[in-house]
């Protein structure tokens, strides 16, 4: 299968300017996801420093066990399955990339991995869903962890 970029390294673009120009409103809430260790890197994206952001590898489907994409704090990537790329617009690339990002973030912060899916929270902060009560929750309780293989090696 050929790779097109094109929408990946638009995606990218959209997600730094998305972490750029956050609100004083989205750092009360991101802070109160990730606790106060994430004002630093908060600031670093507003001053347009994404030196946090891991690299991004694309795999198949079948080495994400059929996930659209991962973070590995093992390895400091963001995998992206090839399918995904393929059938998917620049806006849901933004919103993987936002919320592996998030994962990043939280393995950064954290020690330990924060309850729910911390990383679809994340994206939903940064570009501004409306998140109900019941949808928090729902988020708050659900297993974001997982295994894939990468070079034979279970991560």
């Amino acid at each position: 299968m050929t790779i097109n970029t094109h929408n990946l390294n638009l995606a990218i673009e959209m997600v730094q300017e998305g972490l750029r120009t956050f609100s004083t409103f989205l750092e009360a809430q991101i802070v109160s996801l990730f606790g106060t260790g994430v004002k630093k890197v908060l600031a670093d994206f507003t001053e347009g420093d994404f030196s946090i952001i891991p690299s991004v590898e694309v795999l198949s489907s079948s080495q994400l066990n059929g996930a659209n994409g991962a973070f590995a704090a093992q390895t400091n990537r963001i995998y992206v399955s090839a399918k995904f790329l393929a059938i998917s617009s620049v806006e849901q690339i933004t919103r993987l990339l936002l919320e592996e990002i998030g994962h990043k973030i939280d393995s950064v912060v954290n020690g330990v991995d924060t309850p729910g899916d911390e990383g679809a929270i994340f994206a939903a902060l940064v570009l501004g869903d409306n998140l109900t009560a019941q949808d928090l929750a729902q988020l708050q309780a659900e297993d974001d962890s997982g295994l894939i293989e990468v070079d034979g090696e279970a991560i």
